[in-house]
């Protein structure tokens, strides 16, 4: 898994320990890759990393960036865990058009407990009108 998330923020928890617990491997960026989707794309290839872990802000750029420079990097990741912020309606289509059959997984929950209380695998995004996906009534 790739470590986007900066070590005080509560989803490096999972990074360190459950990707580590679980046998995994993590790869570190450098404080100046922290938000430059081109060094994560070349270090998911690189690594053969398969799991993201993330607030959807920082998958989104990945998209984007891929989209506009036809780099088929998603389709490296079979999981796609996304917590912390709103989820546009638009990334499980856009990641599901590298990887049809990854997982996109929408975690939540009170932070203050743990990292995520809940998780949702997304397959489709029904069409209402709203700005970001409610999966959790």
């Amino acid at each position: 898994m790739l470590a986007l998330s900066a070590l005080h923020f509560d989803l490096s928890v999972y990074d360190i320990f459950g990707v580590l617990r679980a046998g995994g491997a993590l790869v570190m960026v450098m404080e100046n890759q922290r938000r430059d989707p081109h060094a994560w794309c070349e270090l998911i290839q690189r690594h053969q990393v398969t799991l993201w872990n993330s607030v959807p802000a920082l998958f989104d750029m990945l998209l984007t960036w891929c989209e506009g420079f036809a780099d088929a990097t998603p389709e490296n990741l079979r999981a796609v865990m996304l917590s912390g912020d709103w989820i546009g309606l638009d990334l499980p289509a856009r990641y599901r058009a590298f990887r049809p059959q990854g997982q996109f997984i929408a975690m939540g929950g009170a932070t203050e407990a743990s990292i995520w209380s809940n998780a949702c695998e997304i397959h489709d995004v029904p069409p209402t009108g709203a700005p970001s996906l409610t999966v959790f009534r």
